[in-house]
């Protein structure tokens, strides 16, 4: 048997900020910024055609990301050298990465810092999501024809079992399409009184 929990799951999901509780005994609400605000830069910048999430983790990324904005003239700066100095500094952080990025597209942004070691994402919506190479190579997604909808992605569980093959999986069925198996064979009401009871908007 495997046990498992989705709310003990996503508990993880919280460490930066329970990083912040314990240091501090409070939180606050950061938005899209390192939510223990000791991070800088941490956050998600604009581009030209959307977002990208960036976060410089260690020093080291901030010095690759002022070489590629050409920026290398702050590298010394001991107003940025280390994390938290420009965790003091974020708003000025914040404008000087945004500066860039803003007159750049996401996948040249993403391109150039990740090239340089600095950990970047481009902000993708759910029609860029849904067709992911990734998630469907992987067979992840299954692409089903529903009535109502057309043609919808399906998700399979992330968890695989070596050697056991996915099932296929079909869409949910439409509100009342089994009334008449569960309250006629179910209930015994007959066909006029589920017809009846659907018209009223009872079942």
């Amino acid at each position: 048997m495997v046990s498992t929990s989705m709310a003990e799951a996503a508990y993880f999901t919280l460490t930066t900020s329970l990083q912040s509780w314990h240091l501090r005994g409070t939180t606050e609400r950061t938005g899209n910024r390192n939510a223990a605000m000791s991070v800088a830069p941490s956050n998600v910048y604009s581009c030209s055609d959307g977002h990208v999430a960036l976060i410089a983790a260690a020093d080291r990324h901030w010095r690759s990301l002022l070489e590629v904005i050409r920026r290398a003239d702050l590298v010394g700066d001991e107003r940025y050298r280390r994390n938290g100095d420009r965790a003091a500094r974020m708003g000025e952080v914040d404008e000087l990465v945004s500066s860039w990025t803003s007159k750049r597209t996401r996948a040249e942004v993403a391109a150039a810092l990740s090239s340089a070691g600095v950990p970047i994402a481009e902000v993708r919506d759910l029609p860029e999501i849904v067709h992911d190479d990734h998630l469907n190579e992987r067979g992840f997604l299954q692409w089903t024809e529903h009535d109502g909808l057309g043609e919808i992605p399906l998700p399979h569980s992330p968890v695989r079992w070596h050697d056991s093959e996915m099932r296929s999986l079909t869409e949910s069925r439409s509100v009342g399409a089994d009334n008449e198996a569960i309250y006629g064979e179910l209930c015994g009401l007959s066909a006029d009184e589920v017809a009846e009871l659907a018209a009223d908007g009872v079942i």
